[in-house]
């Protein structure tokens, strides 16, 4: 396992097609922030040799590019797996006899 790129630690082989989606989906989003701060850059820098921008301006555009970076980097998280399907164990409630845990439950699953 230390020499693995990937490890699966579930048998379900849905989420080794999500890994790769999600790895398509940062290398696109890296591309795009990239562009994104290299184009404010430039306009900045053209709008100075043009002597229309001050200080405050590139300030100002500088934080809001970082803040659309940011913005634009988080859709990434809203990429989640599919929905597993409920599945109950062969043989009844699958809790032993009688169908009650000796642990107590803490929270009920909704």
């Amino acid at each position: 396992m230390e020499t693995a790129d990937v490890i699966l630690m579930d048998s379900d082989l849905q989420k080794l097609a999500l890994g790769v989606e999600l790895g398509h989906l940062a290398s696109r989003k890296i591309r795009q922030n990239i562009l994104i701060s290299l184009l404010t850059k430039a306009a900045v820098l053209v709008a100075t040799a043009a002597g229309v921008a001050c200080l405050g301006l590139a300030v100002v555009v500088d934080v809001g590019s970082m803040l659309a970076v940011t913005l634009n980097g988080m859709t990434v998280l809203s990429k989640s797996p599919p929905p597993r399907p409920k599945h109950k164990p062969a043989g009844g409630k699958g809790r032993g006899a009688g169908g009650k845990s000796k642990y107590v439950k803490l929270k009920e699953d909704v």
